[in-house]
């Protein structure tokens, strides 16, 4: 039974949602779109230098250097969302073993990334709301390139993906979450079976040893189906969107807009794989080792727990 939400409930979460993530989809397009307005209205008396305002001020908003601080009236704002977002996902949290602790560092490798990671979302709600975890995410390069939306991921501790600042953030008493799929696994999926990239993803391993943090299988069900992709992973979107890094993904989701479906979301956290010590220069043998471990951890968290998704009983996942 999906749990009740009053309209205006609804509609505030569903508004900060939407708002955030038509920041993502117009940034690219910002730009060229003022700038081709401006020289197209140049000689006009109003639009002219309306649209050459515009381009300068989402120019520079892109390129003025940004403070990464966490800013607590923005993040409180999210937080006090959080019992919406549980509402509206139907969300369920499982944590094998003995969990997340303060004082300890952490990656929290999650699975699948979707089209939009909102397992994630709700994890570190969990984590901060719930357990009072210090967390950090880890975001795209791109997303530090677009106005506005790079301040307010900025603010809720979304740090770029870059190994330098990485090992920084692994090296502190913190939970930062990493999604090896990345942009490929957000092409991924099908409505037969859930669809991970980790065979070759082993850069978050090596991380996790250079830093001495603790690993943490994670998989969210349900994350794969908030949104309907339209294209495939062969596409030639999909490639070129591998190719300059950044998701160049059409989608839609509930009234054919760029908000997800209601379906239940469930957070599986696996028993955390213990990194007693930094290995500054780790073997490849020793990256090999720790990433069967967790291959094999995964896909046993998954097959454990897919039954609490109804329909799931026998959705099976492919490991690429």
């Amino acid at each position: 039974m999906v749990p009740h939400m009053s309209a205006l409930e609804q509609c505030t979460f569903l508004g900060v949602f939407s708002f955030v993530t038509s920041l993502y989809l117009a940034g690219p397009i910002g730009f060229p779109l003022s700038f081709c307005f401006g020289l197209f209205f140049w000689s006009h008396p109003i639009l002219g230098p309306l649209f050459g305002t515009m381009f300068a001020v989402l120019l520079g908003l892109a390129i003025i250097p940004l403070k990464q601080q966490i800013n607590m009236t923005w993040l409180n704002f999210l937080l006090d969302l959080f019992p919406s977002a549980v509402r509206y996902f139907d969300a369920g949290f499982v944590v094998e073993g003995e969990g997340i602790q303060k004082g300890r560092s952490y990656l929290i490798a999650n699975f699948p990334h979707g089209v939009h990671n909102v397992g994630a979302m709700l994890h570190a709600g969990f984590l901060l709301r719930r357990l009072n975890i210090d967390v950090r995410t880890a975001g795209a390069n791109v997303l530090f390139r677009l106005p506005i939306l790079r301040h307010l991921i900025a603010w809720t501790g979304v740090v770029p993906v870059s190994r330098g600042r990485l090992l920084r953030t692994l090296q502190q008493p913190t939970a930062t979450f990493v999604t090896p799929g990345g942009i490929a696994e957000m092409f991924l999926g099908s409505d037969q079976c859930e669809h991970i990239k980790l065979k070759t993803r082993k850069g978050f391993i090596k991380l996790a040893l250079q830093a001495g943090a603790d690993i943490v299988p994670t998989f969210y069900l349900g994350n794969s189906k908030l949104f309907v992709r339209v294209v495939s992973s062969d596409s030639f979107l999909a490639n070129l969107s591998r190719k300059v890094r950044a998701s160049l993904i059409p989608f839609y989701g509930r009234w054919m807009l760029p908000i997800p479906f209601r379906h239940r979301v469930v957070v599986l956290q696996g028993n955390p794989i213990r990194c007693e010590k930094a290995i500054p220069n780790p073997t490849p043998e020793q990256i090999d080792q720790v990433h069967t471990q967790f291959t094999e951890a995964l896909v046993g968290l998954y097959y454990r727990h897919r039954h609490l998704i109804s329909g799931w009983e026998n959705r099976e996942l492919v490991v690429e």
